[in-house]
């Protein structure tokens, strides 16, 4: 069972660091995951192993604010739900929501540059946003996809969009 085991660890080591094999490393905008994503490259390296790029998986979008007062909120509220759903405690979670989403978004990207932006320079980085459902099917998958080869997020290449 472990006759050869060293030498076979050997060959896949050596394998390992051959010019045509790179590491893809993937996180989340979590400051404790990039964290460790910067450490582990960081161990690739010293290992001389090649970490390639940078996957940053679930990354919330900064949402724009309108601009809207709370009357005009309530105003396109009533128009799309009609008046009676629309009270004031649901205008009010509604703004919450928005409120949340545009925190959410600033911190993910505050997070990346802070955590990951000595990294950036030297490493081609891909965002994937946070999808609304899980990914658990063909189409949601080809969502990933589209986001990983540049289709529906712009690629970024040391810390320029390309």
């Amino acid at each position: 069972l472990f006759g050869g085991f060293r030498e076979r660890a050997m060959r896949v080591a050596e394998d390992m660091r051959a010019g045509d094999v790179a590491f893809v490393i993937v996180t989340s905008p979590a400051r404790t995951s990039m964290r460790e994503a910067v450490f582990f490259g960081e161990r690739l390296r010293a290992s001389g192993l090649q970490a390639k790029a940078l996957v940053v998986n679930g990354v919330h979008g900064e949402v724009p604010d309108p601009g809207l007062s709370a009357e005009e909120l309530r105003s396109g509220l009533e128009a799309t739900f009609g008046a009676e759903l629309t009270t004031t405690d649901f205008t009010a979670r509604v703004r919450r929501t928005f409120d949340e989403a545009q925190f959410r978004g600033r911190a993910d990207a505050h997070a990346m540059a802070e955590v990951l932006g000595p990294l950036l320079p030297t490493m081609p980085f891909t965002v994937v946003p946070s999808f609304d459902e899980d990914v658990h099917d063909l189409r949601a998958l080809a969502r990933v996809s589209a986001a990983l080869m540049g289709r529906a997020q712009k690629e970024t290449t040391h810390g320029q969009p390309s």
